[in-house]
C-alpha cells in the first residue's frame, strides 16, 4: 500500500473520481473490505482547522487589467474583450492568435492564461529552453516580477518539472523536439501538502524562459478553528467510504480499500478542508464485455471529508489516473512529461 502522509495532485488536471454507477439499473453493492492501519483522528494530527477563502474575483476591471499585466510581461499585444463563457466565468480569446486566451473564474479568482503559441509548432527544438535546475526559480521570478506569487511564498511547494514535445516523422524516423518546459507548484500549509482540485499554480515557460503560459488556481484564505466534537471519529468515516465505494462503484465485485490517512483537500471552490484519502482496488468480472469470463482490476483514488457539515464540494469529475505523488520540497524532481 502506498502511504499518503502528504498529499498533492502533481499534474495539470486534478484528481478526480467518477460515478461508475448505470442509471435505472439495479446492481449489486459490492463487499468493500477497509485495510488494518492506525487511524489518526484531527486532534492527534494537530488539524482542528478548515480554511476559507479569504478574497476571490476581484471584478471585471481588476480582471481586465490582470489580463493586460501577463499580456505586457510576456510580451504580447493584445486588446482584451471579456464574453461570459457559460460556466461563472469570463474569457478572452485573441483574434490575431486563436491559441491565446485569458479565462477568470468569477468566485475564486482563479484564471488561466497563455501568450498562444504561434512560432512554438514550426518544426525543431524551442531554443534556450531553461533546464529543470533554472526553471523552478524562472516560474518563481515571473511570479513576483507580475504581483502574483502566494501571500505566504513559504506555502509554495514544487512538485515537478515536464513539459511538452513535438514528434516528427521524417524519412520514416521519429523525432522528439521539446517545446515547452512546465513548472507544477502544490501547496503546504502547516507541513501538511495540500490536495484536491485547488492550491495549484502551473507556470509554461518557453523560448530564453519567457512566459507562455500560467494556471493560477490558489486563494488565500483565512483559518477557521473548529472543536473536537465537529470531527468524524474512525467508525464515520469508515462508513463515508463504504457508501462511496458502493456508490461508484457498483459494477464491482470487490472493493479492496486502504485505511484512510488524514491530509488537506482544496476543492478548488474556496474551502480547504482536513479530509480522509484512501485508495482502492476494484476487481469486475469482465472490462465492457471486452474480457468476457475473465477478470480485471482498476485502481480508484477517493477523499471523504473529516469534519461533520462539511462546506467543502468532494463531488469530482473523472477517475484519478494515478496515485497522488508525495510533495518533498527538498527532493529533486523525477522525469515527468505533461500527458
Amino acid at each position: 500500500m502506498i502511504t499518503r502522509k502528504q498529499f498533492t495532485v502533481a499534474s495539470a488536471g486534478v484528481v478526480m473520481i467518477a460515478s461508475a454507477c448505470v442509471a435505472g439499473i439495479a446492481m449489486a453493492e459490492p463487499p468493500v473490505n477497509i485495510g488494518p492501519g492506525k487511524f489518526e483522528t484531527a486532534r492527534e494530527k494537530g488539524m482542528l482547522k478548515a480554511y476559507r477563502m479569504k478574497e476571490g474575483f476581484p471584478g471585471e476591471q481588476q480582471a481586465r487589467q490582470l489580463a493586460e499585466r501577463l499580456n505586457r510581461h510576456a510580451k504580447f499585444g493584445d486588446t482584451i474583450e471579456f464574453k461570459a463563457d457559460g460556466n461563472n466565468g469570463l474569457f478572452h480569446v485573441s483574434k490575431a492568435d486563436p491559441s491565446a486566451h485569458f479565462r477568470i473564474n468569477k468566485k475564486t479568482g482563479d484564471f488561466s492564461y497563455t501568450r498562444g503559441m504561434k512560432g512554438y509548432f514550426e518544426g525543431g527544438t524551442t531554443p534556450g529552453l531553461p533546464t529543470k535546475e533554472q526553471a523552478a526559480e524562472m516560474a518563481k521570478k515571473h511570479l513576483k516580477d507580475m504581483g502574483l506569487m502566494p501571500a505566504k511564498p513559504e506555502e509554495l511547494v514544487l512538485l515537478h518539472i515536464g513539459g511538452m514535445k513535438d514528434i516528427e516523422f521524417k524519412d520514416g524516423k521519429q523525432t522528439e523536439h521539446d517545446k515547452l518546459v512546465t513548472v507544477h507548484f502544490g501547496r503546504q500549509i502547516d507541513g501538511t501538502v495540500v490536495g484536491g482540485p485547488g492550491s495549484k499554480i502551473i507556470v509554461n515557460l518557453g523560448a530564453n524562459g519567457e512566459l507562455v503560459g500560467l494556471h493560477r488556481r490558489w486563494v488565500e484564505v483565512v483559518e477557521e478553528r473548529r472543536p473536537d466534537r465537529d470531527f468524524k471519529g474512525q467508525a464515520e468515516v469508515h462508513q463515508n467510504i463504504t457508501a462511496q465505494l458502493k456508490k461508484e462503484a457498483a459494477q464491482a465485485k470487490r472493493a479492496d480499500a486502504s485505511a484512510p490517512d488524514l491530509a488537506l483537500f482544496d476543492d478548488g471552490d474556496g474551502n480547504i478542508e482536513p479530509a480522509y484519502f484512501f485508495d482502492a482496488e476494484l476487481e469486475y468480472d469482465e472490462a465492457d464485455g471486452q474480457t468476457k469470463g475473465g477478470k480485471y482490476k482498476e485502481k480508484y483514488l477517493g477523499v471523504v471529508g473529516a469534519i461533520k457539515g462539511s462546506k467543502a464540494d468532494f463531488r469530482q469529475l473523472k477517475r484519478a489516473k494515478a496515485q497522488p505523488d508525495r510533495a518533498d520540497p527538498n527532493k529533486k524532481p523525477e522525469k515527468h512529461e505533461d500527458d
